[in-house]
């Protein structure tokens, strides 16, 4: 995908947006398994790294990956 999007393919950034949506829909998936078997209930350093997990999942890699190719398709193509 990267080198997609260094070397100009148009198909290039429709595949960065579809992994920000990918990343966004397991971040969200990861987030319902976790809640529906109470594992948020659990203080350990494992479930401490899943949240930083989920955070970055929603937070960074999705929506920021689709906000900036998005942003910048014009000078992309």
């Amino acid at each position: 995908m990267q080198f997609a999007t260094y070397r100009r393919k148009p198909w290039g950034v429709l595949f960065a947006l579809l992994s920000g949506g990918a990343s966004i829909f397991l971040g969200l998936m990861d987030v319902l398994y976790n809640l529906e078997n109470g594992t948020y209930l659990i203080a350990s350093g494992e479930v401490a790294f899943e949240i930083i997990i989920n955070v970055w999942a929603l937070t960074l890699s999705g929506p920021i990956m689709i906000w900036y190719m998005w942003t910048r398709r014009q000078a992309l193509l």
